[in-house]
């Protein structure tokens, strides 16, 4: 029963880690528009975040700021409050999502939320 347990905790472990790596930001095009906005809200629906980011260029907030809904693949440096560079194509998908301000997260143990 211990050794299921921890190889469950170990493989819970390795996915976390190999999925945050897969969530590197690629270099934007000239096609590309790239915009700086801070996050309101955030929340999970399966393994997708659902954010709602100000478009402020992460100025803080002011009484009128245009907000947009976004969806994007799970991410955990992307909170709340967070600054973040946001890359998009010509028709305005989502190509990447990056904290600016804040640096990444280094421990699997923070990553998974499993202390």
């Amino acid at each position: 029963m211990k050794k299921s347990v921890i190889a469950t905790a170990a493989l819970a472990c390795l996915l976390a880690a190999c999925s945050s790596k897969a969530h590197k930001t690629t270099k934007p095009t000239e096609q590309d528009h790239v915009t700086k906005s801070e996050v309101l809200f955030s929340s999970l629906h399966n393994n997708t975040l659902k954010l709602t980011l100000a478009d402020n260029q992460c100025n803080g907030l002011k009484s009128n700021v245009a907000t947009r809904t976004i969806q994007v693949p799970y991410n955990s440096n992307i909170v709340v409050g967070a600054c973040v560079k946001v890359v998009t194509d010509k028709d305005d998908k989502v190509k990447s999502i990056t904290n600016i301000s804040r640096s990444e997260s280094s421990s699997v143990m923070s990553r998974t939320g499993h202390y």
